[in-house]
Formats: structure tokens, C-alpha cells, sequence
């Protein structure tokens, strides 16, 4: 019979699909290695099930079939975001991301936050256990504090350079918003107390300063002056030699204190360049 063979080769490619996969939850325009077009012969067992015989029925429930298409595709989303999970650590998903499935994962967990007042207690309470984040805003500064936590760990201060990325290519820079947060009276008392705790100073223009300027005394103690190369880097990433070229320039302009200034001909730092570069060749 031709229409037996036909839905014994369906089921038998949903068979395959459970077995590599371990469930049955197809995504929309899914085709087997084989080519067969696997999710619309799904459609088409949910739009009969009716004309379905009991020994099918009973076939594909014992697959762990799932005849509500709507929750088949948020058993799907589900999934997704358990393996995302996994290999990331956190669900925070950002808007955009797609899986190597090309599943639009990003837009199901935003779906998910949208209509959070229609889901069901089963699936609030499956979602909170891969740690869904239902404020974003909450979520964003937590994932931000983290990554500074890893900052000072690593460097021993919190003075972050304005265009630092971390491993994870966050924006670690960007941290000069919570100043401005604080100023305005947007940042709560319990991000300021644990910024403060973790040492964040809130002038952060002048805490870079002397950040760096302690990168160039560490400098001068230990080549002896403060003739930085070009291409020079610190091992906090800090491109000293065009902080450096920075101090000149703002002498010039009357941007530096005369507090910076001293602290800097305390380091016996040569303002002029051309005189500075004679003298080295002159030392060489």
C-alpha cells in the first residue's frame, strides 16, 4: 500500500531524528540528511490525527510525539536555550542570536519576557531553572558587575582604560556610565555600595591619570627614564608611550594641574621631544 509506505517512511525518519537527537521536537523546514522533508509530514500527522489509526497514535506518542504544534515549538525554544546555557554559563541571549541550527533564539527569549503573564506555572518554573533572566536591566548590570569583578582580579584596580574589551568581548569601558548614573540619581544604593566595595573610584578621569602615571614610575624604575618606545605596551594593555605624547600635548594646551605637572618633573619626564631624543642618542 503506497500510503503505508509513505507514513512508515515518515515515521521512520522521525524515528532516526529521536534517536540522534533524543527528541522529536523538528524545527519548521527541517529536512533529513536523506532530503525528506521530515517537519511537513509532522504537520501533516497533527492536521489528521483524527483519520490517524490508533496503533499510529500510539506509535508516535511512544516517540514522545507532541500534537500542540504551539507547544512543540516552545519545548523547542526550551531546548535551545538549555544548550546556549551549557556552553555559555548564562542565558542572558542577546536579541540577535541565531543557533548553528539557525534557530532565532534571541527572539524566543524575548517573546518569552513579553508574555510572561500568559505562560504557564510549568513553563515560568522550567525557564527559572536554566537561570532565565526576566529584567533585563538587572541581568545587564549584574553581567557588567561580573566582568569587573574579573577586571580587578586580574589587574588589582578597577581603573578600566575608556576602550578596554574583555575576553568575552564585553565593553568593559563603557563603566563610566555608572558615574553618570550615580550623578543623576539613577543608580541605586546597593550597586554603589558594592562598586565602592570593589574599590571603583568615581572620578574616573582622574583616577586613569594617575593609573597611568604610576604605570610610567613603574616604567622609570625600571629602565631608568621615561623614554617609552613607540610601541610600548603594559601588562595592564596600557599604550604608555601615547599616554605620554597625552601629558605633552596637554601642557601645551593648559589641560594638566600644576599638581600633575609637578609629579611629573619628579620623575625628571622631558617635555620636549626633540631634546629628549637627542639626549637618548647622545646616551647611546
Amino acid at each position: 500500500d503506497p500510503l503505508t509506505d509513505a507514513w512508515e517512511q515518515g515515521f521512520q525518519e522521525l524515528a532516526t531524528y529521536k534517536e540522534n537527537f533524543g527528541d522529536c521536537l523538528v524545527a519548521r523546514n527541517y529536512k533529513a540528511p536523506s532530503g525528506y522533508k521530515l517537519s511537513s509530514w509532522i504537520n501533516s500527522q497533527r492536521t489528521k490525527k483524527s483519520q490517524l489509526t490508533l496503533d499510529r497514535i500510539k506509535r508516535l506518542e511512544g516517540l514522545g510525539f507532541v500534537w500542540d504544534a504551539i507547544k512543540d515549538q516552545w519545548q523547542l525554544g526550551l531546548q535551545e536555550l538549555v544548550i546556549y546555557e551549557e556552553e555559555f554559563g548564562h542565558s542572558m541571549v542577546p536579541w540577535k542570536y541565531v543557533t548553528a541550527s539557525d534557530y532565532k533564539l534571541g527572539g524566543w527569549v524575548s517573546s518569552q519576557r513579553q508574555k510572561k503573564d500568559h505562560l504557564s506555572t510549568e513553563q515560568i518554573l522550567r525557564l527559572e531553572a536554566v537561570g532565565f533572566v526576566w529584567d533585563v536591566l538587572i541581568a545587564n548590570w549584574e553581567n557588567g558587575f561580573q566582568e569587573l569583578l574579573g577586571y580587578k582580579e586580574k589587574f588589582t584596580h578597577c581603573l578600566v582604560e575608556a576602550n578596554h574589551t574583555t575576553a568575552s568581548g564585553y565593553k568593559l569601558g563603557r563603566i563610566t556610565t555608572q558615574k553618570t548614573k550615580k550623578n543623576n540619581g539613577t543608580l541605586t544604593t546597593e550597586h554603589i555600595q558594592r562598586l565602592d566595595g570593589l574599590g571603583v573610584l568615581w572620578d574616573f578621569r582622574y583616577a586613569r591619570w594617575d593609573n597611568s602615571f604610576k604605570e610610567l614610575a613603574t616604567y622609570k624604575k625600571l629602565i631608568g627614564d621615561c623614554r617609552v618606545p613607540s610601541k610600548y605596551i603594559t601588562k595592564s594593555g596600557l599604550r604608555l608611550q601615547s599616554w605620554v605624547s597625552a601629558q605633552r600635548r596637554g601642557k601645551i594646551n593648559s589641560k594638566l594641574s600644576i599638581e600633575q605637572i609637578h609629579r611629573l618633573d619628579e620623575l625628571d619626564f622631558e617635555w620636549e621631544i626633540p631634546t629628549a631624543k637627542w639626549e637618548n642618542a647622545f646616551k647611546e
